[in-house]
């Protein structure tokens, strides 16, 4: 069976689950509907009409929204709590990751309501070769030296390319990020002219948002970033008393934000959500490539991407080497394909790849059925439980949660 004979079989069985589904609205279509809600004209979908309804109260729309994305927050964590808890009891439907399912993609995905295909932010890990750079996307740097793009004379509107919806919107939008990243870079693109606070810790944000609603005169949006369900996953495993931990802490805090704000004139809606899932690999699954690996030398530069969706810039004439030598080390655990390939399979979103995407994903991707990783060593991500950005439902499976 060729590679993308094993993916197709994987997708039909349901081992893997495509971003694309008739049935399952997408976070593009979240990131559309929340857009509308603010204000910014919007060409919506069926999904994302469908999605607008789900967020009306009473058949109205509501005049503030709040939309807490909880980074990590898979459907694997809120089946794995008890029924009766604050999650799952207010979650109203399953939606899919985009892919690659991983934050830079995501975020970016329900930023613009574009995909990935569009937006060119696939990964974590993004060549950028109109910069002859590989960059570590959100944080803004260069990736071996971590050096800032802005110092190496790297413009933010060359790295993302696609405007984001904040900047139509005619609703007060407000945005919340940790303080570590409020100030970024990627925040301020994210953001566009929106107000955005730093915080230390949720109860400050439950003030704030409160705060502005209960003054607001008009309609408002507010977007609030969460990431410690992530962090802990990707440190200890999905499964682990930690990650529990930390989603207890966040799951009382944002209950404690939607009883504040019920208690509020006006007609309110809390939306929670999540960029991806997670899935636990083991160390057996990790596959280590060194600086100084053969593999390598049929590259222009050394991968990118993530472990879980490693991409890879081939030198010209060297395809067939580079194939080979692929398959012959990692094709027991790896689908390698090419990007005309997953362009057809419309992973990455429908229709054709942008140009700049395109240039960006390189010349193949590789994907994994089972839980395996593709490590490059300097990277320092061989150490991590938790991994995403793959198809697998542990990753795809994303919750709408409403209150």
């Amino acid at each position: 069976m060729s590679d993308v004979g094993r993916i197709q079989a994987a997708l039909d069985d349901g081992t893997l689950l495509h971003p694309i589904d008739a049935a399952i609205p997408s976070s593009v279509d979240l990131g559309a509907a929340l857009a509308h809600l603010a204000g910014a004209p919007m060409d919506l979908g069926p999904h994302a009409r469908k999605l607008i309804d789900d967020l009306r109260i009473e058949g109205d729309l509501p005049q503030h929204t709040v939309f807490v994305l909880v980074d990590g927050l898979g459907c694997n964590l809120i089946d794995a709590i008890a029924p009766d808890a604050f999650f799952p009891a207010h979650t109203v439907r399953e939606l899919r990751a985009v892919f690659p399912s991983t934050t830079a993609a995501a975020l970016t995905s329900i930023a613009t309501a574009a995909w990935p295909a569009q937006h060119a932010i696939p990964a974590w890990f993004t060549h950028l070769p109109e910069l002859g750079r590989t960059a570590i996307i959100l944080p803004f740097v260069e990736r071996t030296t971590r050096q800032p793009l802005n110092e190496l004379g790297v413009s933010p509107d060359v790295v993302y390319p696609h405007p984001t919806t904040f900047a139509s919107m005619t609703a007060d939008a407000h945005t919340y990020h940790p303080d570590r990243i409020a100030g970024s870079v990627y925040t301020a693109y994210q953001k566009g002219p929106a107000t955005g606070e730093g915080y230390d810790s949720l109860d400050e944000v439950v003030e704030s948002i409160s705060g502005w609603i209960a003054a607001a005169k008009g309609r408002t949006y507010h977007y609030l970033y969460v990431p410690d369900v992530d962090v802990a996953e990707h440190e200890f495993g999905h499964g682990a008393p930690q990650v529990r931990a930390a989603l207890e802490r966040v799951q009382t805090a944002v209950a404690t934000l939607a009883a504040t704000l019920a208690d509020l004139a006006g007609r309110t809606r809390v939306v929670i959500s999540t960029d991806h899932g997670h899935l636990e690999v083991a160390d057996a699954h990790k596959h280590i490539v060194e600086p100084d690996d053969p593999l390598l030398d049929d590259l222009s530069v050394p991968f990118s991407g993530e472990p879980r969706v490693p991409m890879f810039h081939v030198k010209q004439g060297h395809e067939r080497a580079f194939e080979a030598a692929f398959r012959e080390r990692f094709g027991h655990a790896f689908a390698l394909l090419t990007s005309t390939e997953a362009e057809q399979l419309q992973l990455f979103g429908p229709g054709s790849l942008g140009a700049t995407a395109r240039a960006r994903i390189g010349d193949y991707i590789a994907l994994a059925p089972g839980p395996d990783v593709l490590v490059y060593q300097p990277d320092g991500n061989a150490g991590l439980r938790g991994f995403h950005a793959g198809l697998s439902p542990s990753e795809m499976r994303i919750p709408l949660i409403l209150a």
